[in-house]
């Protein structure tokens, strides 16, 4: 399917946030680098069977709620245990998407559209982050997220979108919120954990180092990463 897709191009607006990203998140944690950003494709959605099989595994597990608002129906990172990643961005489902968002929020469409596709572009370089961007025991930790639990995940790609804007007020930056904290709570259950961080979701980390334990740990304790506990569930996840 990749060969039916064209380059993703970054516009400023996203190149900023990216930066943003990577210079005050992940690089400025002390376990994270990257010199280079993965393969990312844009085009219709023509039905990965690969990502199909996502979908149908996420829909026959714990989450039956799945629904069309959830971030990884419009872009997906498609990663093995011991490989990078890349990413696919769907056109036509963002723009449905959109359309939906529009017309509940009463925003311009082309502005929300062009706002969600930078959502969605954030959302996956955070899979990408968090799957392939450590400094140390990379083989580990990669295994570790392929076996992770969807929810610890996908708080780590959500936060990433929201820990891009930490410190801008621009409009466009605003909307951008809005369009996100919408979305967030039409989501299924996965995408709305990071919602019990509260005011603690700049404490960005603590919660990367948090992160970090949990995959050398190999543990699926949400509550430490969220900060409700205060020390790891000692059960071992895998």
């Amino acid at each position: 399917m990749i060969n039916t897709m064209k380059p993703y191009r970054f516009n400023r607006f996203e190149m900023n946030l990216l930066e943003r990203l990577t210079n005050n998140v992940y690089l400025k944690n002390q376990h994270f680098t990257m010199n280079r950003w993965p393969l990312i494709y844009w085009g219709d959605d023509c039905n990965n069977p690969v990502r199909q099989k996502v979908y149908n595994d996420l829909e026959e597990s714990e989450f039956p709620e799945y629904r069309k608002f959830d971030i990884d129906r419009l872009g997906c990172y498609f990663s093995t245990s011991m490989k990078e990643g890349y990413i696919e961005i769907y056109r036509n489902k963002i723009a449905d998407c959109a359309n939906d968002i529009s017309i509940e929020l009463g925003l311009d469409y082309e502005l929300t559209r062009r706002l969600l596709q930078t959502i969605v572009l954030l959302h996956e370089i955070g899979h990408w982050f968090s799957h392939c961007c450590f400094k140390s025991n990379k083989e580990h930790r990669m295994y570790v997220f392929s076996h992770q639990t969807v929810e610890i995940k996908e708080t780590i790609a959500q936060l990433s979108v929201i820990w891009a804007t930490l410190g801008l007020r621009n409009k466009d930056i605003k909307m951008l919120l809005k369009i996100m904290d919408f979305m967030t709570y039409k989501q299924s259950w996965p995408y709305r954990q990071y919602l019990k961080l509260g005011e603690r979701y700049t404490k960005k980390s603590t919660i990367l180092n948090r992160y970090i334990q949990l995959q050398d740990k190999e543990n699926s304790d949400l509550n430490y990463l969220l900060m409700i506990n205060k020390k790891m569930d000692s059960i071992r996840k895998f």
